[in-house]
């Protein structure tokens, strides 16, 4: 399945289509997508080369982002 990635324009609800995590890079994501935890993922724009080919023209870092709670202290 391809996964597409969008970008909110600046304190707006504007959404824009940056393009899609390729099938054969997405193995270990797309599960955890399909099960409902995109809010779990950080991802930048590391590069730009827009003299590439339009498929290659953006890289994407993805990172999972932290658990800041706290689980409950067990007694």
């Amino acid at each position: 399945m391809l996964w597409q990635l969008y970008t909110n324009k600046k304190n707006t609800h504007e959404e824009f289509l940056l393009g899609y995590i390729p099938k054969n890079e997405n193995e270990v994501i797309a599960p955890m997508l399909e099960m409902g935890w995109s809010n779990i993922f950080s991802c930048i724009i590391s590069k730009i080369n827009a003299d590439a080919h339009y498929e290659n023209q953006i890289r994407l870092t993805i990172h999972i982002v932290r658990n800041t709670t706290q689980a409950p202290e067990k007694k």
